[in-house]
């Protein structure tokens, strides 16, 4: 299980129907903690928000 913590975000309108979420994530698999700079970018298509595409690197 991961647990957020302290969660900062940045917010990016692509338009009316896109937007880029960016984070820093901290979490563990197991007994191994790692830290990852993360952005997800989402559109909007017949009203709902679907992601399109996932970005992560480790930080």
């Amino acid at each position: 299980m991961t647990l957020i913590e302290d969660l900062r975000t940045s917010e990016e309108r692509l338009g009316t129907d896109a937007a880029a979420i960016a984070y820093r994530f901290e979490g563990r698999r197991g007994a191994q903690t790692y830290t990852a700079d993360m952005v997800s970018t989402y559109v909007r298509d017949g009203g709902r928000w679907l992601l399109a595409v996932h970005q992560q690197t480790p930080a």
